[in-house]
């Protein structure tokens, strides 16, 4: 009698393995079709952002030449004597009270010193 009850033991544990192998399996491959759909996603978005910035390089080379006459204007040339040769976006880290002192205190040290 304890022999047959160890079998049933032993048979309930197998198919209790086997029953958390095929649920492993089976998520498993549902999470490698989720993977290949987000990198085919991925894959989507770098084209059409590759797109976007071809597009975007027609809109550059006219933001150029407006910013080069722009300049030009304001310095009260020609455009023959002016090279735009990088544009880059100045970030100020401080406030423009900060500036304005800063400003202040290098002039103030200029009349001191007569520079």
């Amino acid at each position: 009698m304890s022999t047959d009850l160890i079998l049933k033991y032993v048979l309930l544990a197998a198919f209790g393995l086997l029953g958390v192998t095929y649920f492993m399996k089976a998520r498993n491959s549902r999470s490698a079709d989720s993977e290949t759909e987000k990198n085919e996603e991925i894959h989507a978005q770098q084209e059409a952002f590759q797109e976007e910035i071809e597009m975007g390089a027609d809109d550059d080379l006219a933001l150029i030449a407006v910013i080069t006459a722009a300049l030009a204007a304001h310095i009260g040339t020609d455009l023959s004597g002016i090279k735009v040769s990088s544009i880059r976006r100045v970030v100020h880290l401080e406030s423009g009270w900060a500036a304005i002192a800063r400003q202040e205190t290098i002039a103030s040290r200029q009349s001191i010193y007569n520079l």
